[in-house]
């Protein structure tokens, strides 16, 4: 070999290295986070290195510093890797991928579906958006990021999406109901959070559904906006409440605790398959939920991917109880 081979040949290991060693920094940082402050940190980068780490990405990055160790030939590093990514597979594991048979409860009462989806502002084609939604027939249909409200849309929805009603709520949300609404309400909670509530008749029962949109920055605390909901959900407690939205918030987060006390999330109780619903094409963080508060059963809660938004669609069973 030359030593203009030899020469490249060092530099070449010595940039492996390198890249080592800031990606082995950069893992560790993310794992000290998620096992301490995770997004309570008053330190915006601490929340964002939170945001952008989610459990599958640790176990990808962890594979990829395996085959990186092994690269600079360091065997025993590269096993540990291996073995880190087996730990964090199992810790970041989805839920059961079999069919949940329902309970005694959910045969004796009449079930419904509600279907949640952050469609993009339409820009992977409205046609495709409502061939999506068509597919599942849902009873209700809440829709973030659907776009500027007009008697356009209206007839568009009238049109694709037929046998609906339909509340423009603002804030480029849009409810579908095969019930009737009666009253909507829109607050804002938090700095940069909106909630429209959506009063419903549902086959004779009442019904308030919550359409929620909390920003999406990372470096902007959600905090205040999820403790805000969850002190207009105290105040709905004596029916049936449906939450559903783009927290932009992992479901991990232990933000959620105020909203845990008085309600569940449905994915939780009754998720299957793969949870994350973002981003468009291998979604790694589960921004997209939906919770109920006593009065509501989730039976079953599961995503459906589709190219035609950013964000996977969330669909849910559910009956009353």
């Amino acid at each position: 070999m030359s030593s203009r081979q030899s020469h490249f040949c060092q530099t070449i290991a010595s940039r492996f290295r390198i890249l080592y060693c800031v990606a082995v920094l950069l893992w560790i940082a993310a794992a000290l986070v998620r096992l301490s402050v995770r997004d309570l940190s008053p330190f915006s980068f601490v929340t964002v290195l939170y945001y952008v780490s989610p459990g599958v990405l640790l176990f990808l990055s962890a594979g990829l510093l395996m085959f990186l160790a092994g690269a600079i030939r360091k065997y025993r590093l590269a096993a540990t890797w291996g073995m880190l990514a087996v730990v964090v597979a199992h810790c970041a594991g989805s839920h059961q991928v079999f069919s949940v048979q329902q309970t005694d409860s959910a045969r004796q009462h009449k079930t419904y579906h509600l279907l949640l989806w952050n469609i993009c502002h339409g820009r992977h084609g409205w046609e495709n958006i409502a061939e999506e939604i068509n597919r599942h027939q849902a009873d209700i249909i809440a829709l973030v990021e659907a776009g500027a409200p007009s008697e356009e849309m209206r007839a568009f929805w009238k049109k694709h999406v037929p046998g609906y009603d339909i509340s423009f709520l603002g804030g480029e949300m849009v409810l579908l109901t095969k019930g009737n609404s009666t009253a909507v309400r829109a607050r804002k909670i938090g700095r940069q959070g909106q909630v429209r509530e959506v009063d419903l008749i549902l086959d004779g029962h009442s019904l308030t559904t919550m359409v929620v949109d909390i920003h999406g920055r990372p470096d902007l605390p959600r905090g205040e906006s999820i403790r805000d909901l969850a002190n207009l959900l105290k105040t709905r407690q004596a029916q049936p409440v449906l939450i559903a939205g783009d927290f932009n918030t992992p479901s991990e987060s232990p933000l959620f605790q105020p909203l845990h006390r008085q309600s569940i999330n449905a994915f939780e109780v009754a998720g299957q398959g793969y949870s994350p619903t973002w981003p468009w094409v291998l979604p790694v963080l589960v921004l997209d939920q939906i919770w109920g508060n006593d009065h509501i059963r989730f039976d079953c809660c599961h995503t459906v991917w589709s190219n035609a938004s950013d964000h996977s669609a969330v669909i849910s069973e559910f009956h009353f109880e």
